[in-house]
């Protein structure tokens, strides 16, 4: 493998590096961008493109140019998108179409033909011509693209998405139309990618001499692009009408073209890096204008100071969507079940101390309990009453502290949280008796089951369960009636919730898709750092599957 194949196939791992990051960022125009480029990198693909202002003559340029007739006088892109010419093992056009498979046109074929597929710049998105016997050496492709000036907003998008695969870039003006506020600005964008940037101004042969100098003229081109940033490699001045002109750069124009297909090989490789670089520049500004005209658009919603209590406003709305969820009857009753049975289930119901209880107790009622000789009777009974009495008093005092408590404060949240909790239902709560009486534990005894080992644990899990179906009963009935009033309030309390909602849910909208932008900065940082040797095989599998398409291609 060549130094160049190698430095080339680290720059198409690079790519896959790149592509993953705009997938993952959902950066739909630096995807396209880095495919295409992708492409060129795999068919090791030396570009020549051609840009400027429709009737510069571009294509009439290129021909010039190359010594052949390698475009129709008519140019396609005068009503087509991008135009690639090279050279092929036979002559070929294809009309690579939007939203369908392309149309290939074999050696025969008719360049009117393909000049009416090409009409359509939204439906064709780029031309390909292949010739056999061109003078343009294996690799190089001059591509030549749709006017700076165009009113199609296609022809416009599909030259700038092109220029990022040139290699060099000539930019063709008109001669009247040269100190353009559009060829400013154009060129200054595409210097970002391509720092070997050309600029002609043809057609000089319109220049008249008696009402301004070409020494001015010239003067002036040169300042006036440099006031605008723009430090093109060269400005040339041509004619391809009069090759006599004095002023007349065409020789040097073409020797520069001639010249940069020798080394091609290292040039495609620099501006690669550059190009590469340029398409994570663009991803970071990508990010930072859809964070603040995302802001902007929206600051009549949402405010600077909204923002900086975004956590709040989201908590706010998640409360209001809750309320909303509970002003349905069934729903809150729901809610009430689900926090009933969790405080519940997680109360210490039965600590070591009630099992001893409940084993003393238990002992106290077996039938063959007996207590002293004289006057056993009375002595018995004295003490299983004192043994139930004592199970008793620490059945009520647990319950007490680890249920009874707790479900007068969950009455009153569940309550609160639908606005519904006032003074008079607050006193009504605390005044509720929650002492389960003796028969709950009673009703569990199983005289025939013994007291010991398994039989006393059963018990006591009987106990328990015992202890929280009668705190379920005897909420029950409180639970239905506070629903039935709650559906009654939600009549005049929904219709203001809704719509204070409906103003929270714009603003989190904004918020939470601000965020996502934040993710994905983030995300940005993170990657762009991480060395290509380190990546997972996802880009691995990228570069594979973009190989396996080229070669099927």
């Amino acid at each position: 493998m060549t130094e160049f194949e190698q430095q080339l196939k680290k720059l198409i791992k690079q790519t896959a590096v790149q592509y993953l990051i705009y997938q993952q960022n959902e950066d739909q125009e630096r995807l396209q961008k880095t495919k295409l480029f992708a492409e060129k990198l795999l068919n090791k693909e030396y570009m020549i493109a051609f840009a400027g202002h429709f009737s510069a003559g571009k294509s009439s340029m290129i021909n010039a140019l190359t010594g052949e007739e390698l475009l129709p006088s008519s140019p396609i892109p005068t009503s087509a998108n991008v135009v690639k010419i090279h050279k092929a093992d036979q002559n070929y056009a294809i009309a690579y179409l939007t939203d369908q498979d392309p149309v290939i046109f074999d050696d025969n074929y008719d360049i009117r033909t393909v000049k009416e597929f090409a009409k359509n710049g939204a439906l064709v998105s780029q031309i390909e011509i292949g010739h056999q016997y061109s003078v343009l050496p294996e690799g190089i492709t001059v591509m030549d693209t749709p006017g700076v000036d165009s009113t199609d907003d296609a022809h416009r998008m599909s030259t700038e998405s092109a220029l990022h695969l040139a290699d060099i870039v000539f930019y063709v003006m008109d001669y009247n139309h040269v100190q353009s506020e559009l060829n400013f600005q154009f060129t200054k964008n595409l210097m970002k990618y391509n720092p070997n940037l050309y600029l002609i101004v043809n057609q000089i042969d319109k220049h008249k001499e008696n009402e301004l100098s070409f020494d001015d003229f010239s003067n002036s081109v040169y300042t006036s692009f440099a006031n605008w940033g723009v430090q093109p490699k060269g400005i040339f001045f041509t004619s391809l009408r009069d090759a006599s002109n004095p002023h007349n750069d065409f020789k040097k124009v073409k020797e520069i073209v001639m010249n940069s297909m020798n080394g091609w090989q290292d040039n495609l490789l620099a501006v690669a890096e550059n190009t590469l670089q340029q398409l994570h520049k663009e991803h970071e500004q990508y990010l930072t204008s859809n964070k603040q005209e995302l802001l902007a658009n929206n600051e009549e919603i949402l405010s600077i100071e909204d923002w900086e209590n975004r956590v709040e406003i989201t908590s706010d709305y998640q409360a209001v969507l809750h309320q909303l969820e509970l002003y349905s009857a069934s729903n809150w009753q729901k809610s009430f079940d689900d926090k009933r049975d969790e405080l519940l289930e997680n109360a210490a119901i039965m600590p070591f101390e009630l099992r001893e209880k409940l084993k003393l107790y238990l002992e106290s009622i077996q039938p063959n309990f007996k207590m002293g000789m004289f006057f056993a009777t009375k002595k018995t009974k004295a003490e299983q009453q004192s043994r139930k009495e004592d199970l008793y008093e620490l059945y009520s005092s647990i319950t007490a502290s680890q249920i009874s408590g707790h479900l007068r404060a969950l009455m009153k949240q569940s309550l609160k949280e639908v606005n519904a909790l006032t003074d008079e239902m607050s006193h009504e709560i605390d005044d509720f008796t929650f002492k389960p009486p003796m028969d709950v534990i009673e009703e569990q005894v199983k005289l025939d089951s013994g007291i010991a080992g398994d039989a006393l644990l059963n018990f006591a899990t009987r106990v328990a369960n015992a202890t929280m179906r009668w705190y379920k009963q005897n909420t029950d009935e409180w639970k239905f009636k506070k629903a039935s009033y709650i559906e009654e309030l939600s009549l005049t309390t929904v219709a203001p919730l809704k719509k204070k909602g409906a103003v929270l849910q714009r603003k989190v909208e904004i918020i939470e898709a601000v965020e996502t932008i934040e993710q994905q900065e983030k995300y940005f940082e993170v990657q762009k750092s991480v060395s290509i040797e380190t990546v997972n095989k996802e880009a691995d599998q990228f570069v594979s599957t973009w190989s396996k398409e080229h070669e099927e291609a």
